[in-house]
């Protein structure tokens, strides 16, 4: 067993964990992108004296500024209306939680959640959904990132090999820093697994 002391000088001598440019893991599906960066949110604002703007950049526009936790909270509400959505049509269930990753944590809080199991580079949440019409579950990974510019974002090495296993043991896994991608992406994916027309 490791002591406390030992444990100590190792994160002291261990290398700080490699960051990917954010900019580099952005990607569209089915037309939406993952991550949104200030000077996204900048060239909206610049548009809007040339322009009307569509809802769907409206919506993008409100994130401007956001935290991790800002996102994480609008991400939550989304999900929270969803399932009871999903429950009340009597289709199936969702179910969604926080995952404690041990991120943003001093030496000692990281030793003892280290102590108690959590896992370094864990997406931030987990959606599990059930069909009824199926009988079988869908199990989903989010990872939520703040908006920023790409220096203000830190995507780690880790957390992207992380989502790839995932994603190539069967459980889709997305990384995201804005509610547009979430709802049109990852709820549209729940939705396909249900079987709603929406």
């Amino acid at each position: 067993m490791v002591s406390i002391a030992q444990y100590k000088s190792l994160v002291k001598r261990r290398k700080q964990p490699e960051c990917v440019n954010p900019e580099s893991v952005v990607e569209f599906q089915d037309g939406f992108k993952n991550l949104i960066f200030n000077k996204d949110l900048l060239n909206l604002e610049k548009a809007t004296k040339s322009r009307n703007l569509t809802y769907d950049e409206i919506q993008l526009l409100r994130h401007k500024g956001w935290n991790e936790n800002k996102v994480e909270i609008a991400i939550t509400n989304i999900l929270r209306g969803l399932a009871s959505d999903i429950q009340h049509r009597g289709i199936g269930k969702i179910r969604h939680f926080k995952i404690d990753n041990g991120a943003n944590l001093s030496v000692g809080g990281k030793i003892y959640k280290w102590k108690e199991g959590v896992v370094a580079n864990e997406p931030d949440k987990e959606i599990c959904v059930f069909s009824k019409k199926k009988n079988t579950n869908l199990t989903l990974k989010v990872e939520i990132k703040r908006v920023g510019a790409p220096s203000q974002i830190e995507i780690r090495e880790g957390q992207i090999k992380t989502l790839k296993e995932y994603n190539e043991m069967g459980y889709p896994a997305f990384i995201t820093n804005n509610t547009l991608y979430f709802e049109r992406v990852v709820c549209k994916r729940i939705l396909e697994f249900l079987e709603y027309k929406y």
